[in-house]
């Protein structure tokens, strides 16, 4: 007996919970004992006005003011990750304390990337299954003349 696949699915969570899944998958990648040495490591910067979670509201305003002086660099791994996994966020080796937190926050970004193209996969071939959309750009194969 054969059976018609109706639908595929990629992610394994909701669109909701999608950043927290990014954030956790990051942390379960590098691994527990990289990230309490690096936090470890940074809890020996200090700076006037250290940089806080809530700079993640308008992250391009505020590593602007890391890049100045006027903040103190991330400092976290957290910040790290978090900061990879928001879109569109450029950030220099110099915003971190460490050029370790700086890579941390380069496979964050690298997360992200893979899973934008994994939901660009799973809608694509959902639209292929279903046959709804003509813009799928399948190739399609015809054999003449070879039965």
């Amino acid at each position: 007996m054969t059976q018609k696949v109706l639908k595929i699915t990629l992610i394994p969570v909701a669109p909701q919970d999608e950043f927290d899944y990014l954030v956790d998958s990051v942390k379960d990648y590098i691994g527990k004992d990289v990230i309490r040495i690096l936090d470890g490591y940074s809890a020996r910067y200090i700076h006037d006005v250290p940089w806080d979670g809530k700079f993640l509201v308008d992250p391009k305003f505020y590593l602007y003011r890391v890049t100045i002086g006027a903040i103190g660099r991330l400092k976290t791994c957290d910040d790290a990750i978090r900061l990879g996994i928001m879109k569109a966020i450029p950030a220099q080796s110099n915003q971190f304390t460490s050029t370790s937190l700086y890579y941390v926050y380069r496979v964050a970004r690298q997360a992200r990337r893979m899973f934008l193209y994994l939901q660009k996969l799973e809608k694509g071939m959902n639209a292929t299954i279903s046959g709804k959309s003509p813009n799928t750009r399948m190739l399609e194969l015809i054999n003449e003349g070879k039965e």
